[in-house]
């Protein structure tokens, strides 16, 4: 989503009562979503014992359930 378009030094307005948050740093909107690469993330800290269930949950939008 748009929190990937965020770079160091993003000027925010956060809304504590309204639940919004808004970017006022200049062409904001013309950005394209920064795309991690996590391909070395497979290994380490228990990262393995947990492979299968990454790779069969659905994205966090669709509420991170299981796909079957």
């Amino acid at each position: 989503g748009p929190i990937a378009k965020l770079k160091d030094g993003d000027i925010l307005r956060l809304d504590a009562v309204s639940g919004q948050i808004e970017v006022l740093s200049n062409g904001f909107i013309d950005r394209a979503p920064v795309t991690i690469d996590l391909s070395d993330n497979e290994y380490g800290v228990g990262r393995e014992l947990f492979g299968m269930f990454r790779q069969n949950v659905g994205g966090a939008s669709e509420g991170a359930t299981v796909v079957v």
